[in-house]
């Protein structure tokens, strides 16, 4: 194929639904670019982009215009064969350059499942697409948004004129940028953290339930921007504007939050995530016996559950999330230190000041007082 060569996303969806209305079948992705190299229908002339400084000052319509209009090109053959079935890897398809890359479903493509190196970002700007995760099948709606991790066997089709974006982003831009979020010492943190990105093959992703609000989807409008300009800033700029993503993303929907994985079904996750965010609030005077009764679990698996999937015990947990309450209280108060541990539900101001000293290396009055040289 020809250095620099494209095709356009609506140039594919268009032989996509040629390709099913001749035959009868869908095809690969992969195949009709290459249909379209074959019958010489790739531009080689230099791509015009809007002239406005940010992609998010385009409205809804006109954005959905120049997705179409995006470059498709195929990177070096040599890496395309796949080295394991069915696995797609980030070189195959992301520019060498750039942590992160956006790209958009069209319609009418063979499903495929496949599994990544990268984690992928599915985000259903407008209609709904079918998801295919593992060996179950659901339907993905407006707002909705998936985050899948690598290894996970999954496919995303899209049969009408819904508008479905994907972020492919690589292992240690995901996890300098969103688990930089998550590194708080709460239980939702470890668990994501935990189960996300453990040692081994895990197949699994979070889904967000959103409104689809004005903020998400012009945060999205300034990726895709960062993905094609290709300029000396993108690569930098483009880690910024999936950070502010992803920000948005958990200051307003952190509540909506669903993970689905192969091994455990998507009640247990949900289930589970219910238990740390309600822990999470009720730290203070929650128990083993208090959350077993309230989300109907027998103690003992409630407690193995959560050691298995956040790598703390539920004691641990209390104790990370009573601490880190204390930590900003003495940094952002003047309130005295026994009514900080009284706050946080240590009875005692010695066992308090002793764990503190543990945790943090400095009492509670020398971290207050150091942190305010700072």
């Amino acid at each position: 194929m020809h250095p620099g060569a494209y095709v356009t996303y609506r140039q594919v969806e268009n032989q996509a639904v040629q390709y099913y209305k001749r035959y009868g079948s869908k095809t690969g992705f992969r195949e009709i670019v290459e249909i379209l190299f074959r019958k010489n229908l790739y531009h080689e002339d230099r791509i015009a982009f809007p002239k406005v400084s940010l992609w998010s000052m385009l409205d809804d319509t006109a954005f959905k215009t120049l997705l179409y209009k995006l470059p498709v090109r195929i990177l070096d053959p040599e890496l395309q064969p796949e080295k394991v079935p069915n696995e797609i890897a980030a070189e195959q398809i992301m520019p060498s350059f750039l942590e992160v890359y956006a790209i958009l479903y069209t319609r009418d493509i063979l499903e495929k499942l496949h599994v990544h190196n990268f984690f992928e970002i599915d985000y259903v700007l407008s209609g709904k697409c079918q998801m295919l995760f593992e060996n179950e099948r659901r339907v993905l709606n407006e707002g909705e948004i998936a985050i899948i991790a690598p290894d996970s066997m999954h496919d995303l089709t899209v049969s009408d004129d819904s508008t479905v974006v994907s972020f492919m982003l690589r292992r240690n831009m995901f996890e300098n940028t969103f688990f930089a979020l998550l590194s708080q010492e709460n239980p939702l943190s470890s668990f994501f953290r935990t189960t996300l990105y453990a040692g081994h093959r895990s197949a699994n992703y979070i889904l967000f339930e959103t409104d689809n609000s004005r903020d998400l989807r012009d945060a999205v409008k300034n990726i895709f921007m960062e993905s094609y300009l290709s300029d000396p800033f993108s690569g930098t700029c483009i880690v910024s504007r999936v950070l502010l993503f992803f920000s948005q993303l958990l200051r307003g929907y952190s509540d909506s939050i669903q993970l689905f994985g192969s091994a455990n079904g998507p009640d247990a996750h949900t289930d589970l995530i219910s238990v740390l965010q309600y822990l999470q609030r009720h730290y203070r005077t929650a128990d083993l016996s208090t959350l077993a009764s309230r989300f109907h679990y027998n103690p003992s698996y409630l407690s193995r559950m959560i050691r298995a999937k956040t790598g703390q015990t539920l004691g641990e947990l209390k104790e990370s999330l009573r601490l880190s309450r204390a930590e900003t209280l003495l940094r952002q108060t003047h309130m005295k230190v026994e009514d900080i541990a009284a706050a946080v539900g240590y009875e005692s101001t010695d066992h308090f000041s002793r764990t503190f000293r543990r945790r943090y290396g400095a009492s509670p009055r020398e971290y207050r007082r150091k942190a305010g040289e700072v």
